[in-house]
C-alpha cells in the first residue's frame, strides 16, 4: 500500500467506524447528542417491548447499575489484597461513577487517535476487548450478536498496526 492509501485508510477508519466511540461516550456521559436523551427501551433490561436499544443514557445506565458493576468487581475482586485495587465499583444515580469513567477513558482514546494514533488505538482496543470479555463471559450472548463490537476492536486493531 502507498503512504496515501495507508492515510486515507487510516482518516476513514478513526473517522467512520471509530466515531461510534463519541456517540457512545456522549450517551455514557449523559449529554443529550445524537439520541442520548431518547428514553429507555423496556427490551434493554430484559423486559417486553416494541422498542429497539440504541444504548442511549437511559440504556446505559441501566445497564450499568445491573451488569457493568456485577461484572468489573468480579473482576476486581479476583487481585490479590496486596496490589491495594479492593475498592467497591459503584454505578447509581447520581454520579454513575463507572460509566462516567467508562466515557471518559472513551473519549480520550478517540482524541488520541488523531494526536498519538497508537496508544489512541491501544485504549480503544482494551475498551473493545473488555467489552467483548463481558458479552462473551459474563453474559453468555453468542458471537454472532457482537459484530458491532468485533467491527470496532478489528478497527482499533487496524489503527494500532498501520500507525
Amino acid at each position: 500500500m502507498t503512504m496515501g492509501l495507508v492515510s486515507a485508510t487510516l482518516l476513514f477508519v478513526k473517522v467512520i467506524p471509530l466515531g461510534i466511540y463519541v456517540r457512545v461516550a456522549c450517551c455514557k456521559l449523559d449529554l443529550p447528542y445524537l439520541g442520548c436523551d431518547d428514553p429507555l427501551c423496556p427490551l434493554a433490561v430484559g423486559e417486553q417491548a416494541d422498542c429497539i436499544p440504541t444504548a442511549n443514557s437511559a440504556e446505559q445506565r441501566a445497564w450499568c447499575e445491573r451488569e457493568y458493576v456485577v461484572w468489573a468487581q468480579g473482576l476486581l475482586d479476583r487481585v490479590p489484597p496486596e496490589l491495594g485495587l479492593g475498592h467497591q465499583l459503584t454505578c447509581a444515580p447520581p454520579t454513575y461513577t463507572l460509566l462516567r469513567a467508562i466515557g471518559i477513558i472513551e473519549v480520550v482514546g478517540y482524541v488520541l487517535l488523531f494526536a498519538l494514533p497508537r496508544l489512541g488505538a491501544a485504549i480503544l482496543s482494551a475498551v473493545m476487548c473488555a467489552a467483548l470479555h463481558f458479552h462473551l463471559v459474563h453474559k453468555g450472548d453468542p458471537p454472532q450478536s457482537l459484530i458491532l463490537q468485533f467491527t470496532l476492536l478489528t478497527a482499533s486493531l487496524l489503527v494500532f498496526f498501520l500507525s
